[in-house]
């Protein structure tokens, strides 16, 4: 009985984010009288429904907030907005970093190209030692996986 009482509520959210990811209107409200502020807003609600989930179930949607958080940074780059998007870029690799510390085998791909895309974008923000660490530690990842 309360495994039926609580999977609406499970399901409905769970609904709602794919409508958010997959950017259907009817799931957001977003104003659209600035250029890209309606993917920016979207990517913005689609980021913050996977935190709640990942907080709620972080086994389950810690990965979706790591792709959530790449994405939302590349919108943040592309919209001009560079300290917010490496921001966001240094989080996402945060949580790539930690889901590769638990499975290897399945995410350390993921962070060396979460670890370019940061990389990118510190040396485009003219910060280039940081960049180097950044591309130095992603081509190591690469490195170990060898080829493909």
């Amino acid at each position: 009985m309360l495994l039926q009482s609580t999977a609406p509520s499970v399901y409905s959210q769970e609904h709602r984010h794919a409508q958010v990811v997959n950017l259907e209107p009817e799931a957001l409200d977003c104003p659209l009288s600035e250029p890209g502020m309606a993917n920016l807003e979207t990517r913005r609600a689609a980021l913050e429904m996977y935190r709640s989930l990942a907080a709620t179930k972080p086994e389950s949607h810690r990965s979706g907030l790591a792709m959530s958080l790449d994405e939302m940074a590349k919108v943040l780059w592309t919209a001009g907005r560079p300290e917010e998007a490496l921001e966001t870029a240094v989080e996402a690799t945060d949580v790539y970093r930690a889901l590769a510390s638990d499975s290897p085998e399945l995410y350390r791909s993921l962070l060396g190209r979460s670890l370019i895309a940061q990389g990118q974008m510190l040396l485009d923000s003219g910060r280039r030692a940081d960049a180097m660490i950044a591309t130095q530690e992603a081509v190591g990842i690469y490195w170990k996986l060898g080829p493909r």
